[in-house]
């Protein structure tokens, strides 16, 4: 299976790592490239698949949206969340899905922090990101409470709500920005739970902000676990949670050096 990563700058990504342990793991044999797309080059993404003799790629920014024209068909998915991050022939269609939203929930899962009747605030709402995010949690049955700067709940809406897990879906805190953060500390110490979708640095300084005893999860596990999804979608296969957990277990230990 010929497999690629589509987006504009794709020098840092772990998508190729995490590919090639899926392949060693599961016995499958496969390639999986990255593939930088200008912005006027999408619009070709049909015909560059089948000139690469791609089976499938995964988007990522800043294309999740702008793929959607292009495609044949949407699953349930993907048009609930209004972005695709894999795609995949079916019959000669190009099929488009979101693993973000299931990535995410496997996220929770693995961290202990349940999503039904719990609050969480949604920073950064308007991103392909957060839509996933927010279209997960929704369906979960969690209070969800979308903040942006403009929107109807913004920032210094915060202290007023009923929350009870912050989930940053902002870049704020990435390397090399590594002291940016979405909110103040006082916000942050109130929360039970904080979910960084930013897993570089591992420990971000909003993830350094958790009141004690609270959780603090970064988001590789979110990062592996889409892409083991990915994989089950191109393979018309269940996700293997065990791959999951072992691919982001080693890949959590390099990380820590």
């Amino acid at each position: 299976m010929k497999l690629a990563l589509i987006g504009e700058k794709l020098g840092h990504s772990l998508s190729v790592p995490i590919h090639r342990a899926y392949f060693s793991l599961s016995g499958s044999q496969g390639s999986y490239e990255l593939l930088e797309l200008a912005p006027d080059q999408v619009k070709d993404l049909r015909r560059i698949m089948a000139a690469k003799g791609l089976d499938g790629v995964n988007v990522t920014i800043p294309y999740k949206k702008a793929v959607i024209p292009l495609l044949d068909q949407l699953t349930p998915m993907a048009r609930r969340v209004g972005a695709v991050n894999t795609i995949a022939w079916r019959d000669g269609r190009l099929v488009g899905h979101n693993t973000d939203a299931g990535g995410f929930m496997d996220m929770l899962a693995f961290a202990g922090i349940p999503a039904a009747g719990q609050g969480f605030a949604v920073l950064g709402a308007s991103g392909g990101a957060a839509q996933a995010v927010r279209a997960a949690l929704e369906q979960a049955g969690a209070r969800v409470y979308p903040v942006s700067r403009k929107g109807p709940v913004t920032y210094d809406s915060l202290p007023e709500l009923d929350w009870q897990v912050l989930v940053n879906c902002t870049p704020l805190g990435m390397w090399p920005n590594t002291q940016a953060a979405p909110v103040e500390a006082a916000v942050a110490r109130r929360a039970q739970a904080l979910v960084d979708l930013v897993y570089n640095p591992p420990v971000t300084r909003f993830l350094a902000m958790a009141a004690p005893g609270a959780k603090a999860v970064n988001g590789l596990y979110m990062l592996v676990a889409q892409a083991m999804r990915a994989q089950a979608f191109w393979r018309d296969q269940p996700v293997d949670q065990a791959f999951t957990r072992r691919i982001y277990g080693d890949m959590a230990k390099e990380a820590q050096g």
